[in-house]
């Protein structure tokens, strides 16, 4: 999405489920917000551009928008600022990736999306973390969101289905990951099939 604000523009790519979503909309519209659409996206957008309007840095923005958001979440801010700022959600459910190559920066749900783009694998996003990339440098990394919840994990589902198997995620290869569950479900189940 991109939205409009008093002083510039923000697009936000967004992968995750706000659960407070709902609530935020509402606060939202009760400040003169107006959404044309329904998902969870915009409502991160807006409320991304409305925190970088009141607090005295576009950083502190971020920040404060992401400490209201609760749910499984990593996103990418690109500000017309020329700033690039990647969030990763305090439980670190969805993952988050930084490739480089001679031109600059970019910066991925997966692994493989850098591999396809001509990125190296730079690191991941820790849980919880924002890095900022501006003029071609990450300038900012380890500012830490607040962890409200005291769990903190990756979705199963991620090496289970969402994740393609070229990726590697927090370290781990999705591949060898899904080759080691299905070694464990034949140790645990044992049947006489060629194909599970």
């Amino acid at each position: 999405f991109v939205t409009e604000y008093l002083t510039g523009r923000i697009a936000v790519a967004h992968n995750g489920n706000i659960i407070n979503a709902k609530e935020i909309r509402q606060q939202l519209k009760e400040k003169g917000i107006m959404f044309n659409a329904t998902s969870d996206s915009e409502v991160v957008s807006s409320l991304l551009a409305y925190c970088v309007t009141t607090e005295k840095s576009a950083l502190g923005g971020i920040i404060q928008a992401a400490g209201f958001l609760r749910g499984a979440f990593s996103l990418v801010i690109a500000s017309s600022k020329h700033k690039l700022v990647a969030v990763r959600d305090p439980n670190g459910f969805r993952p988050l990736c930084i490739g480089q190559n001679e031109t600059g920066f970019a910066v991925a749900s997966e692994s493989c999306a850098l591999d396809t783009c001509g990125f190296a694998f730079l690191r991941d996003v820790l849980p919880g973390e924002v890095v900022v990339i501006e003029n071609g440098k990450i300038t900012q990394q380890g500012i830490r969101l607040e962890q409200k919840e005291a769990d903190r994990g990756l979705c199963i589902f991620e090496y289970v289905y969402f994740a393609r198997p070229d990726s590697i995620i927090d370290g781990l290869s999705v591949y060898e990951a899904r080759y080691n569950m299905g070694i464990q479900l034949a140790q645990e189940y044992p049947v006489d099939a060629d194909v599970v």
